[in-house]
């Protein structure tokens, strides 16, 4: 049986925005995934955990930073990806205050709600950062 998808040894990477000038993040590293017909495979993992990314990579949208990605022959793919509503140009606080505003809450409440919204969201260091930079998972 010939595999229709494989990733060999793959890595992935992102620059840390704000950070030095070789700063990164580390996605995943020395990755191995091969795909046969009939195969079914579950991504599951918590929120900027790379699931997205690998999905990107699996159907060559992003390059990897290493390693290989490959299709058999004549096999397409798609990934279908979903706006969240967010201002891409603000950071997640933001984003989080501003759609609390829009739904009606006072300056102050929305406010005090940041921190309940930023433990939900679970982006650590990311919830101050622009949301373009986000995963979409």
């Amino acid at each position: 049986m010939s595999a229709l998808l494989g990733l060999e040894k793959v890595a992935m990477r992102y620059a840390m925005p704000g950070a030095s000038q070789h700063a990164e993040h580390l996605v995943f590293e020395n990755l191995n995934i091969e795909l046969n017909p009939g195969d079914r495979l579950g991504i599951i993992g918590g929120n900027g955990s790379g699931k997205s990314t690998l999905l990107r990579l699996m159907a060559k949208i992003f390059a990897p930073s290493s390693g290989r990605v490959w299709w058999a022959p004549d096999k397409r793919v798609s990934v279908l990806s979903l706006g969240l509503g967010f201002r891409p140009d603000l950071t997640g606080r933001e984003n989080a205050l501003l759609s609390c505003l829009l739904q009606g809450l006072t300056k102050r409440d929305a406010q005090n709600s940041l921190g309940v919204i930023e433990a939900f969201a679970e982006l650590d260091y990311f919830f101050d950062q622009p949301v373009k930079t986000y995963s979409t998972g």
